[in-house]
């Protein structure tokens, strides 16, 4: 081998390692109203009509205690603390709360062990809670305007001491009631702890003609109950291989004609698609058949959380869209042509102003 030969091969090696690092957090600051993702996201896409970078030192976006943690729910349905004086659940979310569900994180403070960055962007993020033994629960919603077509980017990553188990597990759902983007319990189809997250569902009505579809990428299922689609697992995509825990991610789903024929189920993450089911009549969704309005925090764990120390997915830059296309994941801050890595690195480009 001639030393050209080697400095070609451990460039390549160099490379290699480079695009497979884990991303780490930008750690930007930014001033909220002014300067941050959600300031800005607009001008990326007109589209847009719901954006969440957690930014505000409190959840609460109105102030008067009727913002995320009321509009969904009761007691039972969640770890939030209940019947509160008015505005003392904030701090709840503030990380005052051991037994919540969900707590405003920032980088100093990530409440694991050794965790060093649980903020994708900014000076904060949410971290959604898995409690030992707990199913946890549905925590609040937010509504937006209801669009049929509707597409979501979010940065996601799960906790260095996550525990991943074959049993159904939920990330946030959209719409009135179970429909579920990504990690549905409906996703019965393939193996969650291969398939987790990228396995969704939408409910069907019962006694209602099951669906019929063509799936380009990924397969889709019908149970009975749900319809649902999902990666080709292992050969497109393994947790564990692709995904992994303590790196960030860029997850993305799309749907056209929501409760309509002629639908189309897309999902990526990092760009790389994953799903592409097309020719959906969903005309017989149980819900949200006239669109998708609204977003709720979850992170169900069906049958309890099954590790021995409270574990988290943090969550940063969530972006809804009634645009033909999600908005991009360099959009939300990661840097294109490089899944898995951020914007902030000199010489990259900066977040669309």
């Amino acid at each position: 081998m001639t030393r050209t030969d080697r400095l070609a091969l451990a460039t390549f090696a160099v490379a290699l390692l480079l695009a497979a690092a884990p991303a780490s957090a930008k750690d930007e600051t930014c001033t909220d109203g002014t300067s941050c993702l959600c300031d800005k996201i607009a001008q990326t896409d007109p589209g847009v009509v719901f954006c969440e970078d957690f930014e505000r030192s409190v959840l609460d976006q109105d102030g008067t205690g009727s913002g995320w943690v009321d509009t969904y729910g009761g007691p039972v349905d969640g770890c939030w603390q209940k019947g509160l004086p008015t505005g003392e659940w904030v701090k709840s979310v503030e990380g005052t709360c051991p037994t919540c569900c969900v707590n405003v994180v920032k980088e100093t403070t990530c409440e694991v062990p050794g965790q060093a960055d649980c903020v994708f962007q900014g000076s904060r993020s949410l971290g959604h809670r898995y409690h030992p033994g707990a199913t946890q629960g549905i925590v609040g919603s937010k509504g937006f305007s209801r669009g049929t077509n509707f597409g979501v980017t979010m940065a996601v990553k799960y906790s260095k001491n996550f525990v991943v188990a074959a049993v159904p597990k939920k990330t946030n759902e959209f719409g009135p009631i179970n429909n579920c983007l990504f990690g549905c319990s409906g996703g019965t189809y393939v193996s969650h702890a291969s398939g987790m997250p990228f396995h969704g569902n939408v409910y069907w009505q019962p006694g209602a003609a099951a669906p019929t579809w063509r799936a380009v990428v990924g397969k889709g299922g019908y149970s009975g109950v749900a319809f649902g689609w999902y990666p080709n697992v292992p050969a497109e995509y393994d947790f564990n291989r692709d995904h992994g825990l303590d790196s960030w991610h860029c997850w993305r789903f799309h749907m056209t004609n929501v409760g309509q024929t002629g639908a189309k189920v897309r999902q990526w993450m990092d760009d790389k698609l994953l799903v592409q089911i097309e020719d959906v009549d969903l005309r017989n969704m149980q819900q949200a058949s006239a669109g998708f309005d609204s977003i709720s925090f979850n992170n169900y764990y069906n049958e309890g959380y099954p590790g021995s120390s409270i574990a988290y997915r943090y969550e940063d830059n969530i972006v809804v869209t009634t645009s033909s296309e999600p908005v991009s994941c360099q959009a939300i801050g990661f840097s294109s042509g490089s899944p898995g890595t951020q914007l902030g690195v000199p010489g990259q480009p900066k977040l669309i102003p």
